[in-house]
């Protein structure tokens, strides 16, 4: 075989192909035989692995004095996160067809969505596993409940909702569906066959008054781009020790809350709800991680190793209050609009009023605290791309966010 040639750009090289067949050391070359080289795009997933520790700040960023990285050098499992304030993490999803030709205009037909980073061995549920890429809607849906239910004798929360997110039972045997948010995020956002609105959960004791409307569900073409994940949604706030904290994750670093999320620890008791609760759950749509917020600082002055080994990412208050650094140095917490706040996949542990509650993440103080689940949160979607969604162009950043598609090999003359 003749040596690798070098690849396009956005390329490589997948080897070398006889009409459409790839070839091997072994196959016979004869002087009328035609052998030609073939190339595929880069995954996602690999471009992103290969920017770790650059400098891919976003040019355009209007935030004064900040920057974006990607990183993998602090996470537990080894993967690849952007970070900043002002990452160029941006990737154009959820086109309504399918992109086609150099003119697409993306900016009238697709949706910016950010890119979290890359994640080890995501398992579809199905005993398939993979390096993924996260990604989250760069724009809210809007502000909904993350559960909501009526006072029963099978839900015991007084209509405050339950923080269990996916599908399992009631203590009596019965079919418990998941919380409100899940069902709504898997099925009318899902179905790109309906115009018009519908309305969403949005208050205690099953209030729903708000709004959604289907032209933002996920299109055909989009959903092919996804696959079933498992995500983990065990309870955030627990010790080393293995007792649960309460109110914020104060005391906690990001590795620790991380590693609760997918510890299977859940710290419930289902006589409180009513529910057997669960720590995973297999699905396409849910909403990011707390963690997934603790990770995507830089840290500013205050520096990222001290944001993320400490409770400072979580807190607001000391002297000085380095949570502000924290905070202020993750482009997460500028996608919350002020006085607002955004909810995550976790449920907390506390007792008395909020043992019922979720994590949310705050734009004013940018700490992770726990609420009723009823409250209503910005909602941005988050899913994983599947291991074979393919970088097509672009830059990651918001005047060029990165293109994606289904790219085969290409063959070349």
């Amino acid at each position: 075989m003749p040596p690798a040639p070098t690849p396009p750009a956005e390329h490589k090289f997948e080897g070398w192909f006889v009409g459409g067949t790839k070839i091997d050391e072994d196959y016979l070359i004869t002087g009328d035989t035609i052998v030609k080289a073939g190339y595929v795009y880069v995954t996602l997933a690999e471009e992103v692995e290969s920017l770790e520790g650059e400098d891919v700040t976003d040019p355009g960023c209007t935030v004064a004095g900040k920057q974006g990285g990607v990183t993998k050098l602090d996470d537990p499992f080894g993967n690849v996160r952007y970070v900043g304030a002002c990452p160029s993490n941006y990737v154009w999803y959820n086109c309504s067809v399918e992109p086609t030709g150099d003119n697409f205009d993306y900016e009238n037909n697709c949706e910016r969505w950010r890119i979290i980073g890359t994640f080890k061995d995501i398992s579809d549920g199905a005993g398939n596993t993979a390096d993924r890429i996260k990604i989250m809607r760069d724009n809210s849906l809007g502000k909904y409940s993350w559960d909501t239910n009526p006072s029963s004798t099978l839900n015991k929360t007084d209509g405050q909702g339950i923080n269990q997110w996916g599908e399992t039972v009631y203590e009596n045997g019965s079919t418990y569906p998941g919380s409100k948010l899940k069902i709504e995020l898997n099925t009318d956002y899902l179905d790109y066959t309906k115009t018009g609105t519908t309305t969403w959960y949005n208050g205690s004791k099953n209030k729903k008054e708000a709004t959604y409307s289907y032209s933002n569900s996920l299109s055909a073409y989009a959903q092919t781009l996804i696959d079933n994940a498992v995500w983990h949604t065990a309870t955030a706030n627990v010790a080393d020790n293995g007792t649960p904290y309460g109110g914020t994750l104060s005391t906690l670093t990001v590795k620790q809350t991380y590693l609760n999320e997918r510890s299977g620890k859940i710290f419930n008791e289902k006589e409180k709800s009513g529910v057997v609760f669960t720590a995973s759950w297999t699905g396409k749509v849910a909403v990011i991680s707390p963690s997934d917020y603790g990770y995507s600082t830089n840290g500013g002055t205050y520096g990222r190793s001290n944001c993320i080994n400490s409770d400072k990412w979580a807190v607001s208050s000391g002297t000085p209050n380095y949570n502000a650094q924290c905070y202020q140095n993750s482009w997460i917490w500028y996608m919350i609009p002020e006085f607002n706040s955004l909810w995550t996949l976790n449920r907390g542990f506390v007792t008395g009023d909020y043992k019922y509650a979720v994590y949310g993440i705050g734009n004013r103080s940018g700490t992770a605290g726990q609420t009723f689940a009823y409250a209503d949160y910005q909602i941005h979607p988050s899913v994983f791309l599947g291991a074979d969604v393919r970088v097509t162009g672009g830059a990651g950043t918001h005047a060029n966010p990165f293109t994606v598609d289904h790219k085969k090999v290409q063959i070349k003359n």
